[in-house]
């Protein structure tokens, strides 16, 4: 895994360690691991037969070398691009490490488990890389083992019978523990189950909106508008655990309606806004609410929003219906409005 160093000015005691990495991503983690172990010296020649099969096996070196200078001055490490010949393929891009201090044994066993081991990859058979981890890893890693587990169908405990390990016992009784804790735990923070959805609501909100249409029909629009919205807050205020269904079928009406009762005192962008969220909640079977919307910015004076509204509106009605003829005679308008206002820009 080493040989002497004999260069000239060289002690005859110093040894080479070489490091493989795939990629750059892969040789980062290498250089943030040797941050911890003694600087290298400068890069001397080395017998590329002798120490690369030597800690490499098959890896050979291209020679095309590449060297970096680091802030302080030192050219600490060579890289050189190799080729990987692995009995399968070639692979290039590789990068490998040169390094010339006393790097414990153990240190340099335990790299070439992590690094040779990923650069033969899926062609390694899984013996050899069992073989590599029991003998090269590092004392302290971490491994997995894999437990026989039953769970009782009644109890819902979990148990190991064919395993004898008293950490493995102990583990298995306090998430037991937890589940029988969980089960007795009787909290007033639980929320209650679903009940039967609480006809009065429903009621109030149809009394509210028949009322405004009655204040409507008297031209009251002032009055109209307020008791929309006290039916459209009645409806939002729904419980949560009641269906999104009803809000879907009580809202859409109340927001056209409110909108119609905006457009009778001219106020577009309010008759707009609410246009906009009857279709936002039922694009389909929603004419009044796209007419409604597409009058407003017709008002407003806003063609190219006019026009993209009612090709939207004609999408989700079809142009088939009746609601869809209401569509094409407001598009008329769009296109008289666009007319008059380029020859008054004459």
């Amino acid at each position: 895994m080493c040989r002497k160093g004999n260069r000239e000015g060289e002690g005859s005691n110093k040894c080479w360690h070489l490091f493989v990495a795939r990629s750059q991503n892969l040789w980062r983690v290498l250089e943030r691991e040797m941050e911890r172990w003694p600087k290298p010296l400068r890069y001397s020649e080395i017998d590329y037969n002798h120490d690369v099969l030597d800690i490499a096996n098959e890896f050979h070196f291209r020679d095309e070398r590449t060297s970096e200078r680091y802030p302080d001055g030192y050219e600490t490490h060579d890289r050189r691009r190799i080729t990987v010949q692995n009995g399968y393929e070639s692979q290039d891009n590789c990068w490998v490490y040169c390094s010339r201090n006393g790097i414990p044994a153990s240190k340099v066993n335990y790299f070439r488990a992590r690094y040779c081991k990923t650069l033969q990859g899926k062609r390694q058979t899984n013996e050899t890389i069992t073989s590599s981890i029991h003998t090269m890893a590092s004392p302290g890693a971490d491994t997995f083992t894999q437990y026989p587990l039953h769970l009782d169908p009644t109890s819902k405990a979990i148990s190991a019978p064919s395993c004898n390990s008293a950490v493995l016992d102990s583990e298995l009784e306090s998430l037991n523990q937890l589940h029988r804790a969980l089960l007795n735990l009787d909290s007033p923070n639980t929320p209650p189950p679903p009940k039967p959805v609480n006809p009065k609501r429903s009621a109030q909100i149809a009394k509210l909106r028949e009322a405004a249409n009655t204040a409507f029909r008297k031209s009251s629009f002032g009055e109209a508008v307020k008791l929309y919205t006290y039916a459209i807050d009645m409806a939002i205020g729904r419980p949560t655990w009641e269906h999104v269904d009803l809000l879907r079928e009580e809202l859409p009406p109340l927001f056209t309606n409110r909108a119609q009762a905006y457009m009778a005192q001219q106020q577009w962008p309010e008759a707009y806004v609410d246009a906009k969220s009857s279709v936002e909640i039922m694009p389909s079977n929603n004419g009044k609410s796209w007419w409604r919307g597409g009058r407003c910015l017709i008002e407003m004076g806003r063609w190219q929003e006019a026009t993209e509204w009612i090709s939207n509106g004609l999408d989700a009605e079809g142009n088939s219906s009746e609601a869809a003829k209401e569509l094409k005679g407001l598009m008329v308008d769009v296109e008289k409005g666009w007319e008059r206002e380029r020859s008054s820009r004459g």
